[in-house]
Parts: C-alpha cells; sequence; structure tokens
C-alpha cells in the first residue's frame, strides 16, 4: 500500500511550487499566456465585427441568412 501512496506523491508534489518565487513565476507564465489568447479573441472579435458590418447593407439572400443566423444566436 504505501508504494501507491508514494507514486501519487511524486506527481502532487511536483504540482505544488517549493517557493514563492516559482509560484509568481508559474503565476507570470499563466498570466502571459492568457494575455495573448485575449488580444488573439479581441482580434478575432473585430475581424468578425468588421466582416458583419460589411453585410449590413448587402440585400442578397446569402448575407441576409448570415445576419439572421447571427441575431438567432
Amino acid at each position: 500500500m504505501k508504494a501507491s501512496m508514494g507514486a501519487t506523491r511524486a506527481p502532487l508534489a511536483e504540482l505544488i511550487p517549493a517557493s514563492q518565487a516559482q509560484q509568481d513565476d508559474l503565476d507570470h507564465a499563466r498570466s502571459q499566456t492568457l494575455t495573448r489568447k485575449l488580444a488573439q479573441t479581441e482580434t478575432a472579435l473585430d475581424g468578425i465585427a468588421a466582416e458583419l458590418g460589411q453585410l449590413a447593407g448587402k440585400t442578397d439572400k446569402v448575407s441576409q441568412a448570415i445576419r439572421l443566423s447571427v441575431s438567432l444566436s
């Protein structure tokens, strides 16, 4: 039974930072990743908004269908 407990402890020990400096490094890395993903998301939303803006004045069936599907979601 002790062998299985030791096997469980090793992975858990790797997840827990040994110092505040290590935790700060992990937090900083997560922060950078989230900031990058947020910037990518904002860029994508800006592109979608621009595309929808171009559809606003169009009266063809495809543009109307796209506007309708977007307004329903």
